[in-house]
């Protein structure tokens, strides 16, 4: 029972980590703020979106795959307002890439410590990308969290990924050589983020089709 529980934990943390890699509003904060206000300042915000993390996978395991399944209205309400803003994001992407002007990742300069911290907690809570994700990966995971300890363990390790994860791209992006180089390629970038949050965004919104 307990190889099982590790092997379906297993899976998921793969699930987590390989969504979290990919480009989104988490990312975005964290590389933003790391270039407006430094390393320390993006390790915050990773560290606000771990904190966030864990809640999202508590909650998930513990009964938010139940709650998709006994309420079937939330899937679709949920598709129409993160297909939606995704959408929104990848026009705001795009239309920076062909014009210029503010584009994904800027400058952004937190007002202190905890308002780091609470920016990253704040982005990933709002963040639809990670709300279907979780809704997906409950129906995975849950089987395996057969008590609170198990639930418990599954939400820590998957906050300090996120934070690994977020973190790393916080080291990357305070390097000065990183920086120039993504500013030249900045109009680029952003057509690659508009990209995937259309992409994204459709998906979601085709789901209310099927």
């Amino acid at each position: 029972m307990l190889n099982e529980t590790v092997q379906i934990f297993l899976l998921g943390w793969v699930g987590f980590c390989s969504a979290a890699i990919s480009p989104g509003p988490n990312m975005v904060a964290v590389v933003s703020r790391t270039i407006g206000s430094g390393l320390h300042a993006g390790l915050r915000v990773a560290l606000g979106i771990a904190i966030g993390a864990f809640f999202w996978a508590w909650v998930s395991v513990a009964g938010f795959g139940q709650l998709y399944t006994q309420h079937a209205v939330a899937v679709p309400a949920l598709s129409l307002l993160g297909g939606g803003y995704l959408l929104y994001l990848g026009y705001k992407g795009i239309r920076a890439s062909c014009f210029g002007g503010s584009g994904f990742i800027g400058a952004s300069v937190g007002a202190n410590p905890l308002a780091d911290v609470l920016h990253g907690l704040m982005v990933t809570a709002s963040n639809p990308k990670v709300a279907m994700m979780w809704a997906a990966l409950a129906t995975l995971v849950a089987p395996g969290a057969q008590s609170v300890f198990a639930v418990t363990a599954f939400a820590t390790v998957t906050a300090l990924l996120a934070f690994l994860i977020y973190g790393g791209y916080s080291v990357m992006f305070s390097a000065g050589r990183v920086q120039r180089v993504f500013k030249k390629y900045s109009r680029w970038a952003d057509a690659l983020f508009g990209g995937v949050f259309s992409v994204l965004g459709g998906t979601l919104l085709g789901q209310l089709r099927s």
